[in-house]
């Protein structure tokens, strides 16, 4: 069937619901609200050279829809637009676009592949919330992500943001993300409001950009897998040196940021073989230390904000609050171990 209705006609959905094949020509170049609202049946959808805007909610509900020819020159993806589209496996975002409006593609279970180009700046509230499908997510130009945006994508693993110099992910746009493991917030990103990668569970490591220059409250909290944080090109296990470095960067961050985290609370150390002497094992709160299996907590000597604990010939791995770190120690026939320390995560402290 073609279609020529414009603006101001009667919606489809009004007279038809049984039908397979939408053939948009020419003539049409909005398509109205609701127009194809609860189809059931569509299965294809072929749009118009000249379609620039499709209206709110236009194909939702639309639960037998797997295939869209084009999206051609569309300027603007109104609410809902394509809402609730249980089969539609794959769409593909002009570059003509530049906000994804408010729940566009929510609930459609299917989708395993978004294409959004860098003319998209601004993705609006639950746009892709509940696409329990999609695994993987590039944003390569984002100045707008607003809350519920990915919620619910329960697939979802990776994530790779980056921003237009002055990107805000604000709210909780990845709650419920309950398999999101790696999270890469690229350069141009500046905000990370509050609660964005809360509760997400699986989350083990974050690279920050050197762009950032805010960090509310509960951003990463109840995230216990959570063990390392890259930032400008270094490794961050721990919790205080990671707040320390970012604050010295003059970013805005709190303990409550990060609160529920697999980050450890003490600043720990690698060893390098050098004179014979103590070495430091933390700077900050007491650890609960043991070496090579021995708890040897009450061994530790406090110095200022530093706890040191004198090795003996082959100890050599340390286990701090429940966590195996390597310390890489070399006795070349000494007994003791050297007293110069280099933090693992990349951070010296004087």
């Amino acid at each position: 069937m073609t279609w020529d209705l414009i603006k101001g006609k009667t919606k489809y959905s009004d007279v038809n619901t049984t039908l397979l094949k939408a053939e948009l020509n020419d003539n049409v170049t909005y398509v109205k609200d609701y127009a194809f609202y609860k189809c059931s049946s569509l299965k294809t959808i072929l749009l118009g050279n000249n379609v620039i805007e499709i209206g709110s909610s236009a194909f939702s509900g639309c639960t037998s829809l797997v295939d869209i020819n084009t999206l051609g020159h569309i300027t603007k993806l109104s609410d809902g637009v394509f809402a609730g589209c249980l089969s539609l496996t794959n769409i593909v975002i002009p570059d003509s676009v530049t906000i994804i409006t408010n729940s566009a593609f929510s609930a459609c279970t299917s989708l395993t592949n978004i294409t959004i180009p860098d003319s998209v700046t601004t993705i609006s509230n639950w746009a892709f919330s509940g696409c329990t499908s999609l695994t993987t997510l590039t944003l390569s130009n984002i100045n707008d992500l607003l809350n519920g945006a990915f919620s619910g994508c329960t697939s979802l693993t990776s994530i790779n943001i980056s921003g237009n110099g002055k990107g805000t992910i604000y709210g909780a746009p990845f709650s419920e993300c309950n398999n999101l493991t790696d999270v890469i917030i690229g350069e141009g990103i500046i905000t990370i409001d509050g609660g964005a990668f809360g509760s997400c569970g699986s989350i083990e490591v974050v690279s920050l950009p050197d762009s950032i220059t805010t960090i509310t409250s509960a951003v990463f909290s109840v995230n216990l897998n959570l063990k390392k944080v890259i930032y400008k090109g270094n490794e961050y296990y721990s919790k205080p040196l990671l707040l320390k470095v970012l604050q010295n960067n003059n970013v805005t961050v709190t303990d409550a940021s990060f609160t529920n985290t697999g980050l450890l609370d003490g600043i720990y150390m690698t060893c390098y073989n050098h004179d014979p002497g103590t070495y430091a094992i933390c700077y900050g709160d007491e650890p609960n230390v043991i070496v090579n299996g021995v708890d040897v907590t009450n061994k530790l000597v406090k110095d200022g904000d530093y706890w040191y604990y004198t090795f003996t010939e082959g100890e050599n791995v340390v286990q701090v609050k429940e966590t195996l770190i390597s310390i890489s120690a070399y006795s070349k026939q000494k007994t003791l171990f050297n007293a110069y320390y280099k933090v693992i995560m990349g951070e010296g402290i004087d």
